[in-house]
């Protein structure tokens, strides 16, 4: 879970701010909006605080579905593999 976090507050906020700079470009050469297009062309990775990054990572890493399910590696413990309780 921790390295979940780290990665996605340290890889995926340039990644994200990225889409979000191509996407203001795009904008801005559109002339659809040239204000909101310019200002999300400029953004850059220190514009997003490190709390907001944190929790974004938290709500992805706990809303993971993988805790339940049986790793695709061991065939064995897939085939004997049960849902929880709480899934019937």
């Amino acid at each position: 879970m921790l390295v979940l976090l780290y990665y996605i507050v340290f890889a995926g906020a340039p990644g994200l701010i990225g889409a979000i700079n191509w996407i203001g470009a795009t904008l801005r050469d559109a002339g659809i909006v040239p204000g909101i297009g310019d200002s999300l062309a400029n953004m850059n990775v220190r514009t997003i605080d490190f709390t907001v990054r944190v929790v974004l990572a938290l709500c992805i890493g706990y809303s993971a579905p993988g805790r339940d399910l049986p790793l695709a590696s061991s065939p064995s413990s897939a085939a004997r593999w049960r849902p929880p309780a709480r899934w019937a």
